[in-house]
């Protein structure tokens, strides 16, 4: 493993960062929602950290819904699932950190 390393998401695809990165870390991957797009997360697994890169929309667990807008960071903890619903077109940056 060199020192660093940069990939392109929007170019590879989804990527192991456990081939890159220490510890308990999964997939990373770009989420492209357009307007009304919904996304199911299920974090059974392992923790799940989501960016939104640009755009806006909600996030809901159980009966909680939370405002989503660029710059905006959520994670969800083990167990948990959730629907990101894209009010606009919305961009995501998802990584699993795997248990």
């Amino acid at each position: 493993m060199s020192s660093f390393n940069i990939i392109n998401l929007a170019e590879a695809g989804p990527v192991d960062l456990g081939q890159h990165l220490d510890g308990g870390w999964g997939p990373a991957r770009l989420i492209d929602l357009d307007t009304g797009g919904r996304e199911d997360l299920d974090a059974a697994g392992g923790e799940i950290c989501i960016f939104v890169i640009q755009g806006a929309g909600a996030i809901t667990m159980g009966e909680n819904t939370a405002r989503l807008e660029t710059g905006v960071g959520v994670t969800l903890m083990q167990g948990s699932t959730s629907t990101v619903t894209a009010e606009q077109t919305m961009q995501l940056f998802a990584a699993w950190l795997i248990a």
